[in-house]
């Protein structure tokens, strides 16, 4: 059932539900290891109760059962009487997972409503509940028999009270379960109760449940509710048999009779809100979901549609490659003789309109900005499901969560953050008792981070395991070809062999990974976004999965360094250019194995003629001195002579289709100022190609 709602309205609950329901996974993870932190209880409470009232505004009926349901396990975790347990976790967890997949399904355009997924939830949950019941009645039990011990022998009218305390909590426990199933049968009929209307005999299971409930109350006025909603109930059934109305009549009930299935008396937290959030304006009841689920900052906001801004940005991009044409027309005015003047005039205009440009670009990229917190508390539940599946001790350490990316970025970094934990789980750190043997501590530790560069976001996966078997990295890729045997490889070249198509090292396949398959589909995927992906690993020590991606994945505004080779113009990344000289001819040396190198600060650098390296022929070097960039790529430094360097400046980046399958080193065109194209080198891309032409 879905009530007719405004769709902006909606789509904000949505969001903000989603939001808070990622931040509660991690959660569930640290209660696990400190049952005993109330905090932590209560951190998760407060997100599940928001949404169950919220859900019922929207008569999202579905997700309020669930969100109840778990609610009142987890306040019977609060109150002592259930431990948090691995068992109560995994129940919890695969609530939240529902939730989620019920959410999913709204945004979808679908109802909530999801039988199959909910029915054996709702046992499983009902079945903690009882448990948290009976153990509170028999913690009573054995708080009696103290008290038993503790009474003179003589004392036969205290003995006589004891003894009718021992038979009413006798049949306290005896009524605990029987009412724990009561509730849920309810919620099962009263669900189809909503679509149709109840057979003869399901009505009458609906009258037995409550008369259950009734059976059970704990006081007068739990009883006086139990008999209200039973009368009501009865008046629905004779009058039109049991359906919608009548369902929502004992639904609204249902949840206030709380000692159905902890055998205690209702708490004021376990009041339903709907009763109450119904009667709000729908301005202020939009207002209340954002504040229930997160506390946000005073200033206002409003929902913006991604595609909005992303058209914004574009216009935006339009005024940088403007600005840059007013700067050609002001050097060519400032060549004309007699118009000093009138180039003064220019130049204050174009500094006005770049610096507004400028900061109009800078405002709309803050706009798309959004905390990767989401992502990393993914990461906990993670590793905690995979790491208990196949017997491993894991911690988690999260660096960097408040970091604001673009959105984009989220549902990029998705996939591979989830492919690289899976592996370090896996492959990387060791089983508790080999760990032990090599001399560290039987839990391992995982830690994902997040780092901001000038123009890239920087996500690394790290793990403190074995680190690669690059032994067993070559033997497959011997055995699939890859490789001739006994190649002479770099020890970097064949850690790059993991992210080959077919290639794994696991000696059995599992649910979790040894197909060969996913580390090149995430580099594939990573260089299409014109990032890039390394790997750095040393042996019993661990290894480091690092991605690099542009800042802005739609259109990127980018610092440029600009070069003339080959007689066309070149776009350098400028964050990546380490520094320029004029290299004499002198000074280029051709060392074996090694191709052309130049010596620098000490360092000898591989060096390349750009303009050869790219048009693929043999390099051409003239007698006079050539400026040389050195870059990074790699992770390594390399020396690229070029014929002129033509200054810095902000480009905007166009994504190339129809490129020839041989130039894979360029990764984009910009626009200048004077009409020119410029071509952005892939510098990841350009290092192999130069490393093949030193061999």
């Amino acid at each position: 059932m879905q009530l007719d709602q405004d769709p902006e309205l909606l789509a904000g609950f949505l969001d903000e539900t989603e939001e808070s329901l990622g931040t509660v996974g991690r959660l569930f993870v640290e209660l696990e290891r400190n049952p005993a932190s109330n905090a932590t209880i209560e951190a998760i409470f407060r997100p599940i109760h928001s949404l169950k009232g919220n859900a019922a505004f929207f008569g999202l009926l579905t997700i309020k059962r669930v969100a109840h349901e778990m609610e009142t396990v987890l306040d019977h975790a609060r109150k002592g009487r259930l431990s948090a347990d691995r068992a109560v976790i995994d129940i919890l967890l695969a609530g939240l997972d529902a939730l989620v997949s019920l959410i999913a399904r709204v945004r979808g355009g679908t109802s909530d409503e999801d039988p199959a997924l909910v029915e054996p939830l709702s046992l499983r949950l009902g079945e903690q509940a009882a448990r948290a019941g009976e153990g509170a009645t028999h913690d009573k039990a054995g708080d009696l028999r103290l008290i038993e011990a503790a009474i003179a022998p003589g004392d036969s009218v205290a003995r006589g009270a004891i003894d009718r305390i021992r038979a009413a909590l006798g049949l306290a426990i005896a009524h605990v379960q029987p009412a724990a199933h009561a509730q849920i049968q309810l919620n099962t009929l009263l669900d189809k109760a909503r679509s149709t209307t109840l057979a003869e005999d399901e009505a009458k299971l609906v009258m037995a449940a409550l008369q259950r409930l009734y059976d059970t109350a704990p006081d007068d006025a739990s009883r006086a509710l139990a008999q209200e909603t039973l009368d009501g109930a009865k008046v629905f059934i004779d009058a039109m048999g049991l359906e919608a109305a009548g369902a929502e009549f004992v639904s609204e009930r249902l949840p206030r009779m709380t000692w159905n299935a902890s055998g205690s008396v209702p708490s004021t937290a376990m009041v339903p809100a709907p009763a109450l959030e119904r009667r709000q304006p729908s301005s202020e009841r939009h207002e209340k979901i954002g504040t229930e689920s997160h506390r946000h900052d005073d200033a206002k906001s409003m929902r913006v549609a991604e595609t909005s801004i992303d058209t914004f940005l574009h216009y935006v991009a339009e005024l940088v490659v403007v600005g840059d044409m007013f700067r050609h027309l002001q050097t060519r005015v400032l060549a004309t003789p007699g118009n000093q003047l009138l180039a003064r005039e220019f130049r204050r205009a174009n500094e006005t309109f770049s610096g507004l440009s400028n900061q109009l670009q800078r405002s709309i990229m803050g706009i798309r900005r959004v905390p990767v917190r989401p992502l990393a508390h993914k990461v906990p539940r993670l590793v905690r499901d995979v790491s208990q599946a196949i017997g491993k001790e894991i911690d988690t350490v999260i660096e960097g969560e408040a970091l604001q990316v673009d959105k984009s970025l989220l549902d990029m970094l998705d996939a591979p953050l989830t492919h690289m934990v899976r592996n370090a789980v896996d492959h990387g750190v060791e089983t508790p008792d080999r760990r032990e043997a090599a001399g560290k501590p039987r839990r391992g530790t995982i830690t994902v981070s997040f780092t901001e560069q000038a123009s890239a976001v920087v996500l690394s996966v790290s793990d403190d395991g074995a680190g690669l078997n690059l032994d067993a990295i070559r033997g497959k890729a011997e055995t699939l070809g890859l490789i001739a045997p006994g190649a002479p490889l770099q020890e970097q070249d064949l850690v790059n062999m993991i992210f080959a198509s077919g290639l794994s090292t696991a000696t059995t396949v599992t649910e979790i990974s040894g197909r060969g398959v996913g580390m090149d589909v995430v580099k594939r995927a990573i260089e299409e976004a014109g990032g890039s992906i390394n790997i750095t690993t040393a042996r019993g020590t661990g290894s480091t999965f690092r991605i690099r991606l542009p800042k802005g994945v739609t259109t990127q505004i980018v610092g440029g360094y600009l070069v003339r080779a080959g007689g066309a113009i070149y776009v350098l990344p400028l964050e990546r250019v380490r520094e320029t000289f004029r290299a004499r001819p002198d000074e280029r040396q051709t060392i074996a194995n090694h191709g052309n190198c130049v010596m620098r600060r000490g360092q000898i650098l591989p060096l390349h003629e750009l303009g050869g390296l790219l048009a693929n022929h043999a390099e051409r070097w003239p007698n006079r001195g050539l400026p040389v960039v050195v870059v990074e790529a790699n992770r390594r430094r390399l020396a690229l002579a070029v014929e002129a360097v033509l200054g810095v400046q902000k480009v905007v980046i166009r994504r190339l289709s129809g490129l020839p399958s041989g130039a894979p080193m360029l990764s984009g065109a910009a626009l200048l100022g004077d009409g020119r194209l410029a071509l952005v080198l892939d510098l990841d891309q350009l290092q192999p190609a130069a490393s093949a032409g030193a061999a």
